[in-house]
């Protein structure tokens, strides 16, 4: 699949009563059954919310399904580090190749940079930065996310954003409390 830019678009859908956001990315999907891995395949983000995701694959995926998504995130901690955002979800409704997911539980991982979208990486063989380098990085982040929207993320959506970037600080702030010194 081809490299895909962070795209903004009209993301008018009277179904939610939150924002989504036309996040255009790469993904890795796998699905499992009673902890078993039972498919996995390639696909794109079509928009995300805080508590959904419409993605598109190769195929339909029918509804009830429990699925883990790795996606290639557009935006680089501090210009540098590429992420990836995790997620949880179950299929919801699925129309044609685009499948709705509801969303259980979301965390961005840092991935090396050659490493592939479907290379699942160990959180244990993964270093430990140093939590105020991370705390710098997301405020990198929150500001060229805003930068990439050239204006064009209205009062709403810039206080959405503000929101996440707050929800990760807070995370980030009980982790420091958490990790051995």
């Amino acid at each position: 699949m081809a490299s895909m830019a962070f795209r903004y678009s009209d993301p008018s859908d009277a179904r939610r009563s939150g924002s989504r956001y036309p996040i255009v990315a790469e993904l890795h999907y796998r699905i499992t059954r009673k902890h078993a891995e039972v498919e996995t395949g390639r696909g794109r983000t079509l928009n995300i919310s805080s508590s959904g995701i419409l993605i598109e694959t190769d195929h339909a995926l029918p509804p009830g399904l429990r699925v883990d998504l790795s996606i290639v995130w557009p935006v680089r901690l501090n210009n540098v580090t590429p992420l990836q955002l995790c997620v949880k979800a179950r299929t919801i409704r699925t129309e044609g190749r685009r499948t709705a997911l509801k969303i259980f539980r979301h965390e961005f991982r840092t991935r090396p940079p050659l490493q592939a979208v479907g290379a699942e990486a160990s959180p244990i063989r993964q270093s430990l930065p140093d939590i105020s380098q991370l705390q710098t990085r997301l405020n990198a982040s929150f500001e060229e996310v805003s930068r990439m929207a050239g204006g064009r993320l209205g009062g709403e959506a810039r206080a959405a954003l503000r929101g996440v970037v707050e929800d990760y600080r807070t995370k980030l702030n009980r982790l420091a409390i958490t990790l051995p010194r």
